[in-house]
């Protein structure tokens, strides 16, 4: 009786197999659930396909050809490429390659380039690109005059740069690209510094009256404000509802403002020339390129401390980003240093050994631009590792600012003074 039993059992597979087979699903057959697959044929059956179901009807993703090997679509499409086949894969044997269809052209996979860290892959008109991109590749621009252009800083829409000589001090521009000149508050001071904060552009300088402070809401129209004290103010930035700045020289090395206009000198616990400062993760911090300890922080711009650096450098430049102080040099050994709190550093090895002046970030970059050698820019994603790249022109870069996804250098001379690098984010 067992015998028997397992003979119907038998039948009865073979009869609900059979079944299955007359069911299968057909390429331009009707289906529901996008996204669903289901192979149809086998060994036995050629050809055997993989479907995948658009929400309506089925579509052949992968077909095995009577000779037994799996090629997608169908065995190697020598056809045109065309609209209807977009995304469509097909494999060379003769030339042992991939190829995909895109805007009416078959691309080999060939082509795919090796991306930096933090970029990914994006399919275009002309191949395989990494993204997002931008710091790799540098255009150059004419400024409005040949002069020093001492700094440039991003707000309200537009790049304010400022100059320490010549006629109209400063210049503006939306794009990076095309630039306009207009009069600063006094064309005789050399206006080091820039920043936008809190609605307000302010610039600063090192030389000049007593009126050693400008303002403006546009970056077109610009006021003279009344500095504390004649020091050699050199670096302003703006954090927690503060502005503050640095000197190199002075009396007193520091000096704050709730508003940009009215100000009040403070003390620096060192008569370093100080060089540059920034705000970041609850913290004022100060670089300097003369004195022993060449750091200093403050939690609120006006009480600071002396710190340690890892390296007696000069310092130069100071930034913050991603959670990181990053700091750069003119000389030394290892000419970047960080910081995740601003007072303990750590030394790191620049992508080459120039005289880094200025040092930003954005677009999820850290971008830093030299005055001399073979290539001025280096970039990093973290802070630590650092890659060459190749600048517009050997001009000597000086500053370096990011807006709008865009970032623009300006130097203190060269033929071409202001470079931009626009970051194109992946499709």
């Amino acid at each position: 009786m067992k015998y028997v039993f397992a003979m119907i059992v038998f039948l009865l597979a073979l009869s609900l197999n059979s079944i299955a087979h007359a069911q299968e699903a057909q390429p331009g057959a009707a289906c529901s659930g996008a996204g669903t697959s289901s192979w149809t044929g086998g060994p036995e059956q050629i050809p055997g396909r993989l479907l995948i179901c658009n929400g309506s009807t089925w579509q052949a993703v992968q077909e095995t050809a009577n000779t037994g090997r799996t090629l997608f679509q169908n065995d190697y499409d020598s056809g045109a490429c065309d609209s209807t086949k977009d995304g469509r894969l097909r494999y060379d044997s003769a030339g042992n390659a991939w190829h995909y269809c895109y805007n009416n052209t078959w691309s080999t996979f060939g082509s795919i380039p090796n991306c930096s860290v933090g970029q990914g892959l994006a399919q275009t008109s002309s191949g395989w690109k990494c993204c997002p991109s931008g710091p790799e590749t540098w255009t150059g621009h004419n400024a409005t005059a040949s002069q020093q252009w001492y700094d440039i800083a991003y707000g309200n829409g537009k790049f304010v740069a400022t100059a320490a000589t010549g006629s109209n001090r400063v210049m503006t521009s939306t794009d990076g690209a095309t630039w306009t000149a207009h009069t600063s508050a006094d064309e005789t001071s050399g206006w080091n510094s820039v920043i936008y904060g809190n609605g307000l552009f302010v610039a600063i300088s090192a030389t000049g009256t007593t009126n050693r402070i400008m303002t403006s809401p546009d970056g077109i129209n610009w006021t003279t404000r009344t500095s504390p004290e004649s020091s050699n103010w050199f670096s302003v930035t703006y954090g927690n509802g503060l502005f503050v700045a640095v000197a190199y020289g002075g009396t007193n090395r520091i000096m704050t403002s709730p508003d940009g206009i009215n100000w009040t000198a403070r003390a620096a616990p060192g008569t370093n020339a100080w060089r540059a400062v920034t705000y970041g993760n609850g913290m004022f911090v100060a670089v300097a390129n003369t004195g022993t300890n060449k750091i200093m922080s403050s939690p609120d711009g006006i009480n600071w401390t002396l710190r340690t650096e890892p390296e007696a450098n000069t310092w130069w430049a100071v930034t913050h980003g991603n959670g990181l102080f990053v700091a750069l040099s003119w000389g030394g050994t290892n000419r970047v240093m960080t910081s995740p709190d601003g007072i303990n550093w750590t030394s790191r090895a620049a992508a080459a050994q120039n005289t880094w002046y200025d040092v930003t970030y954005g677009s999820g970059l850290f971008v830093a631009v030299s005055s001399d050698g073979t290539n001025r820019i280096m970039t990093s994603p973290d802070g630590i590792n650092w890659t060459s790249r190749t600048a517009a022109a050997a001009s000597t870069w000086k500053t370096i600012a990011h807006g709008n996804d865009t970032f623009v250098a300006t130097s203190l001379t060269g033929t071409t003074q202001v470079m931009r690098s626009v970051i194109v984010g992946c499709p």
